[in-house]
């Protein structure tokens, strides 16, 4: 059987043409994901979740003690709810930075053995 002249130019172009195409793909980067286990909202702890209850007032016949003593623990309850916001920006703040690390390319060559 014999081939016309550009069916056979056809065939040995996507015969030479085939094998580049596959070697170009061989050495492209691989895209990396991220991994499902960067889960921000898992890291903030169970008691973090629970609202501050607020200081029961004192009854109306109190004394300046019972307001002080009111007071001063209406004070400390505002200082945990403070600082359980500052505790969830600065946990959000670390899974960012590792989902940032794990999300940075790989050193690749012989640059991953430097010292510095």
């Amino acid at each position: 059987m014999t081939l016309k002249p550009l069916q056979a130019l056809a065939r040995a172009l996507t015969a030479i043409s085939t094998p580049l195409a596959v070697a170009a793909c061989v050495h492209t980067p691989s895209i990396e994901t991220i991994p499902s286990a960067f889960r921000c909202a898992a890291l903030i702890p169970d008691n973090d979740r629970q609202p501050v209850a607020p200081t029961p007032l004192p009854s109306p016949e109190a004394t300046a003690g019972a307001l002080w003593i009111a007071l001063d623990d209406q004070t400390a309850r505002l200082d945990l709810a403070n600082g359980r916001a500052a505790d969830g920006l600065s946990i959000l703040q670390r899974c960012e930075d590792e989902r940032a690390s794990a999300a940075a390319p790989a050193p690749r060559g012989l640059s991953r053995f430097r010292p510095f």
